[in-house]
């Protein structure tokens, strides 16, 4: 543990959301609006080309 504190290694918060791409389009859009800059974790449910379609500029990076 002191390797890392002493590393200036930086955390990323992260969340993860089990849902299909419709339920997480949604949360994601409204989270980066709020300018949250989480890195937002999921399964296989979001991986359509309907999420970034829908989540447009917030759905980039996902």
């Amino acid at each position: 543990m002191a390797g890392v504190k002493n590393s200036n290694f930086t955390m990323v918060p992260q969340n993860f959301f089990s849902g299909y791409h419709l339920e997480v389009t949604k949360f994601v859009t409204e989270a980066r609006k709020g300018r949250n800059r989480t890195c937002f974790i999921s399964g296989d449910g979001v991986k359509s080309p309907l999420f970034i379609e829908n989540a447009g500029k917030y759905g980039i990076g996902y």
